[in-house]
């Protein structure tokens, strides 16, 4: 199942938690971890992605960081602009960064990372190369987080 195949309205079940909120990081590092389709999908990849969003509710996360290391989740970490971690980490292979409400769609499967990217409505810095090389993976990690029942 793609990430536009995606029933519309199951990210936003009633009573759920924020997206990119507290609750939603913990689950969403959770799952990366221990999804199988994950696995599979980072399997052999070493990738260190960033994701930047820009215009955040108050209370959600400014970013997401993931390192997979070729089996799976190696480190994963999320936080808001100023908290000085992103400074301790190793530098991100790419980093893509938008709005909250681009990102918002995504996680609603109503539109892909690609076609996102590919219109403009995110950015790529670093190798536009390797995160098109990597955007399979990229999307399966994102068809996984969109599961998590989320208010957005």
């Amino acid at each position: 199942m793609s990430v536009g195949s995606r029933p519309s309205g199951q990210c936003c079940a009633p009573l759920s938690i924020p997206y990119l909120g507290p609750g939603w990081g913990r689950k969403a590092l959770e799952v990366m971890k221990s999804d199988p389709r994950v696995a599979e999908a980072v399997k052999g990849v070493d990738l260190r992605l960033l994701i930047r969003i820009r215009e955040t509710p108050p209370g959600r996360y400014h970013y997401l960081y993931a390192h997979f290391d070729g089996t799976g989740l190696a480190d994963g970490r999320m936080g808001h602009d100023g908290d000085d971690i992103l400074a301790t980490l190793p530098e991100p292979t790419f980093t893509i960064e938008g709005p909250y409400d681009v990102f918002a769609s995504v996680q609603r499967g109503e539109l892909t990372e690609r076609k996102a990217i590919l219109s403009g409505r995110l950015h790529i810095k670093g190798s536009r190369l390797l995160a098109l090389r990597y955007m399979g993976a990229l999307e399966t990690v994102t068809e996984v987080l969109g599961e998590i029942p989320c208010q957005t």
